[in-house]
């Protein structure tokens, strides 16, 4: 059964962001930063999914139980606060901005030299970020088929690029929409049955 699960997941990740690539990418602007055009719906969401994984539900949990309340505040800050800071004090400015990368922005400020700084800065960062995705999806593939990991890490990164070569930003955003409805719906159910199981109580 969690093997038609993920089979499903994946063709329907596939279908929509070829459905909304062919809709919605008619240029550049279209397929790196989605037209300007994303609402605040989807656009929350792909900030969820993006943000809200595997190393946020189980490691933070994890810190959560070992480190108590308090340093879960100060783990977890980070992405609110930055969130705040980029809504009031900079998101004006980048609506205004034509460029459509943050090396690009760094470099309106402050040069291209800053910009190449920072685009070595993320790409070093991002290498990391990506691999351990492929690394997590090809586990999960193993578990689900019994395949071995490297052939799930393969399956994975062809799946996670092409979703991302087909339309851009456009068919990342809205495949994220659909994965952080599924996030949410499926913590949700999970919460009551977790607690069941440790003895607790739902209401």
């Amino acid at each position: 059964m969690q093997a038609f699960f993920v089979i499903a997941y994946i063709v329907l990740m596939v279908v929509i962001g070829l459905y909304f690539s062919r809709r919605k990418v008619h240029d550049d602007t279209d397929f790196i930063v989605a037209g300007r055009s994303l609402s605040t719906l989807v656009l929350t969401a792909t900030l969820l999914a993006t943000f809200v994984g595997s190393g946020s539900i189980v490691g933070g949990a994890s810190f959560v139980f070992q480190h108590g309340p308090g340093a879960a505040i100060f783990f977890f800050a980070g992405t609110p606060i930055a969130a705040l800071v980029v809504y009031f004090l900079l998101a004006r400015k980048m609506r205004r901005s034509r460029a459509t990368t943050i090396p690009g922005l760094i470099e309106e400020r402050f040069g291209p030299t800053a910009r190449s700084i920072a685009s070595l800065i993320i790409l070093l960062a991002y290498v990391g970020i990506v691999s351990y995705q492929f690394t997590g999806a090809g586990q999960a593939l193993n578990l689900a088929f019994g395949l071995p990991v490297w052939q799930g890490v393969v399956i994975a990164a062809l799946v996670m690029i092409g979703l991302a070569t087909m339309g851009g930003l456009v068919s990342v955003a809205y495949t994220d929409y659909l994965s952080a409805i599924i996030i949410f719906g499926s913590m949700l159910i999970a919460l009551p049955l977790v607690l069941t199981r440790l003895g607790g109580s739902v209401t």
